[in-house]
């Protein structure tokens, strides 16, 4: 009896015999499914052969055949074949051919050219548009490696791609808008993506990706929003805008930290007209970059225009930055201000400085300021000599609208220090007593932000602040609280003395398992041992590590320690070897255990600590002290 193996095994040696063996399976009374496989492997190489010696005679024939037959889509090897060798029967087979010979001799430009032809004549077989769309993208990855890089070809095969019968979304399609996304400004990537379809994103394209480079790229669909949405603002191109709009939030939502995808949201909102979610927008920006003038330009731009606001905006702007080549168009909107409030010195002041600067740089003068020369209130006026003054009494108004809303916070005024190698950028402490929080969190800021010379440390504060996008604190203002005392904000704590350092003169003192603290010797006013009591005042600050407490103040404590971190105990003990353990699994270590001569079954009293036993991972109790009772009948002597 014939059977499928006996096919599969004669394809290796002689193909027609095989296809006849196949043949006379598949007309059998119950021919099985690998009857039918072995069938369609044996045409599929006979395909192969004639197609490629350019023998057509039976190429129909056999391709009849293969089209009859049920093969499961699960086979995808199979159907993938199958798909493949029944392109070569067509009249055009030859011509896909050589597209793919040229495919593979890497000349993708012809190839790209011989597969337009196949596919003017209306073939729309998915594989063959597929295989057409991978030849050009790597056209145009060939093409974007030359620096006489022709725009119009590459455009216009970007455009031919979207028209193809392609799987989408897949990572072809994907590649061929980051093949887009890199044309820059020449190219309308804005009016791409929406063609491309930003549905189509792979789950992939959310994520970061990685390079052969071994870098790590933002995800796709983060670029492609952020790159679509600065181009649409740049055009104002309200269209596109609008489109865009819901893109950009979702991609806020997926990436907080981007403060450029929050930039252009909040431009396209006020280019949409929606101000008020645009002024939102813009106060998240200054807070995150409040030195930046671009951050307060537009806050300005979303005020309302002629308002106080935007000018106090604008003045804000000129503060951050004196490099004129990138804020001539702020002084454009603060000279255009200036003049509705007849300032017209101080509005000729920043025409002045703007043309000066173009005339030196060897710049056109444009609008505003080319008609603003001309107008009789510019020839009439005497430019002030400086700004400065301008820009210092209306920037306040500016920055109170980043914490208008905030309420005050109770704080404490810590020390002024240096970091070696930055003598010059002192820092301050402030401890910030959160109303989420127990104890006040310990921040830095530049010692000139805030004025407070003249107050002693501990000073009471009140300060607006609020935790940013990455999870900062920032401190947005502070001023003296009236009626505060000395660290009024920070409770004293009870802990106790765990482990004393006599070589790096430290003190190890636990209030919890949570809150440890390590105190150097130098602030310490008097000696001290394990199990000592100490009142507390703690900050909080963080870490790489995580969240660490610092000691603002210690003394001793007449209070003993709370009962979760020290403890008397009054049990038998079993002793193993040299330690012990308690019938309450206290911990009585090796030394104790031969200080006070102490054996298996003894009742034993004394005081444990809690203690974190860094090998097994667990909290547990550990002795400091013991005595050894002893027990006559029932009394205790």
């Amino acid at each position: 009896m014939i059977s499928s193996k006996d096919v599969f095994a004669e394809r290796k040696i002689n193909i027609d015999n095989a296809y006849i063996l196949a043949l006379q399976l598949v007309n059998t009374e119950n021919p099985s499914e690998w009857d039918f496989k072995a069938f369609a492997w044996c045409l599929i190489d006979l395909i192969k052969r004639d197609s490629s010696i350019g023998f057509y005679q039976n190429l129909q024939h056999y391709a009849d055949q293969l089209c009859s037959l049920n093969i499961s889509p699960t086979d995808e090897v199979l159907t993938k074949s199958r798909s493949y060798v029944l392109s070569l029967t067509q009249p055009f087979s030859s011509e896909l051919q050589k597209a793919k010979e040229l495919s593979r001799a890497e000349k993708f430009s012809e190839a790209v050219s011989c597969y337009k032809q196949i596919i003017q004549q209306g073939y729309q077989d998915q594989a063959l548009h597929t295989s057409y769309g991978w030849d050009q993208y790597r056209l145009i990855k060939q093409l974007l490696q030359n620096p006489q890089r022709n725009l119009r070809y590459i455009t216009t095969t970007l455009f031919d791609y979207l028209s193809l019968n392609v799987e989408k979304p897949s990572k072809l399609h994907s590649l061929m808008l980051q093949m887009a996304g890199k044309l820059g400004d020449n190219f309308n990537f804005t009016h791409y993506l929406q063609h491309w379809n930003p549905e189509l994103f792979q789950v992939e394209d959310y994520q970061p990706q990685h390079g052969q480079d071994g870098k790590k790229y933002d995800p796709l669909f983060e670029r492609a929003i952020q790159q679509a949405s600065k181009q649409a603002n740049k055009n104002h191109d309200i269209d596109s805008l609008n489109f865009l709009l819901p893109y950009l939030t979702d991609a806020i939502e997926r990436y907080p930290s981007n403060i450029w995808l929050i930039f252009y949201k909040a431009k396209t909102l006020l280019a949409l007209g929606q101000i008020s979610e645009a002024m939102s927008s813009a106060i998240t920006i200054a807070k995150a970059k409040s030195n930046e003038f671009w951050a307060w330009e537009l806050l300005g731009d979303c005020s309302q225009i002629g308002s106080d606001q935007a000018l106090s905006c604008y003045c804000k702007a000129l503060t951050c930055s004196s490099e004129i080549n990138f804020t001539s168009k702020v002084k454009g909107k603060l000279a255009s201000l200036l003049i509705q409030k007849e300032l017209f010195g101080e509005a000729k002041y920043e025409v002045d400085q703007v043309i000066q600067f173009k005339q030196q740089s060897g710049q056109n003068i444009t609008e505003p300021f080319s008609s603003l020369v001309q107008q009789a209130w510019y020839l009439s006026a005497i430019s002030t000599t400086s700004n400065t003054g301008l820009y210092s009494i209306h920037q306040e108004a500016a920055e109170s609208l980043l914490y208008s809303q905030l309420p005050w916070v109770k704080a404490s005024l810590g020390e002024v220090y240096t970091i070696l190698g930055k003598e010059h950028k002192p820092k301050q402490k402030l401890f910030i007593a959160l109303t989420s929080r127990s104890i006040p969190i310990e921040i830095s800021v530049p010692a000139q932000k805030f004025s407070f010379k003249q107050l002693p440390i501990g000073s009471a504060l009140q300060v607006k602040a609020e935790y940013d996008m990455n999870g900062q604190l920032q401190v947005y203002t502070a001023q003296e609280r009236l009626n505060g005392e000395l660290w009024d904000i920070v409770d004293e704590k009870v802990g106790v003395i765990d482990h004393l350092n006599h070589e790096k003169k430290l003190v190890h003192c636990i209030i919890s398992k949570v809150i440890q603290v390590t105190i150097p010797f130098s602030q310490l006013k008097e000696r001290y041992t394990i199990g000592d009591s100490l009142a507390l005042k703690l900050s909080k600050y963080t870490t790489k590590q995580g969240e660490r407490f610092r000691a603002l103040s210690v003394k001793r404590s007449e209070q003993a320690a709370p009962s979760n971190v020290r403890k008397e105990f009054y049990e038998q003990i079993e002793v193993n070897s040299t330690f012990g353990f308690t019938d309450n699994s206290i911990f009585v270590p090796p030394d104790l255990i031969k200080q006070k001569n102490i054996e298996d079954g003894d009742q034993i009293s004394g005081v444990a600590l809690l203690n974190y036993n860094r090998k097994r991972n667990e909290w547990g109790w550990k002795a400091i002290s013991v005595n050894k009772e002893n027990i006559i009948g029932s009394e205790l002597l």
